[in-house]
């Protein structure tokens, strides 16, 4: 009789220690997602009704951050350093932003939203915001360099771009259609590039 209560309370303590062990992941995992991350990047466009900067990251990942720093500080093409936190609507909350120097160029992955051709300007929707860039350089479709035209874009068109940031203004460099989503949903902050 005594060992059926010794297995018993074995496998007790053993489904505490487990549900110990769980909650603490999850609070950890929690603190973690809460807790602000360091980051660099490059400003490819920036609104400042929202007082938020579209930042493109080295890999052509872009992240939108509402900071507190005056964004006139903070020009498109900028390189930055922030620290911040993810928030739920997908953007981020910038604790600290810090102008590190300028550059020339940034890389962003998107959808296009829109291809303006009387006016030359295309809209990406990447990191909780859609970008306004101007467009009709030269265009990269697959891994052969091409000059198409802004009507071979169509929404829904995955899109690796090459930046080019003169002056404050974005604008395609190349772009490079890596496939097409199945479904365009737009969130976020509508931006222009300036």
């Amino acid at each position: 009789m005594k060992r059926p209560l010794m297995e018993h309370a074995r496998l007790k303590l053993a489904a505490t220690l487990i549900l110990v062990i769980a909650v603490a992941a999850i609070g950890t995992a929690a603190a973690e997602a809460a807790a602000p991350k360091a980051w660099s990047g490059v400003v490819v466009g920036k609104d400042t009704q929202r007082q938020s900067v579209v930042v493109a990251l080295g890999s052509g990942a872009v992240r939108t951050v509402r900071t507190s720093v005056p964004l006139r500080r903070v020009p498109v093409g900028a390189r930055i350093r922030t620290s911040a936190s993810a928030l739920a609507d997908g953007t981020f909350r910038g604790t600290s932003l810090e102008v590190t120097g300028r550059a020339r160029r940034g890389l962003v992955k998107g959808v296009v939203v829109h291809v303006d051709q009387r006016h030359r300007q295309l809209a990406v929707s990447a990191g909780g915001s859609v970008l306004t860039l101007r467009h009709g350089l030269a265009l990269v479709a697959g891994k052969k360099r091409t000059t198409q035209s802004s009507s071979s874009l169509a929404a829904g068109d995955i899109v690796l771009i090459d930046v080019q940031l003169d002056n404050g203004v974005a604008q395609t460099a190349s772009v490079k259609t890596l496939g097409q989503a199945s479904a365009v949903v737009l969130e976020g902050i509508f931006t222009g590039s300036a």
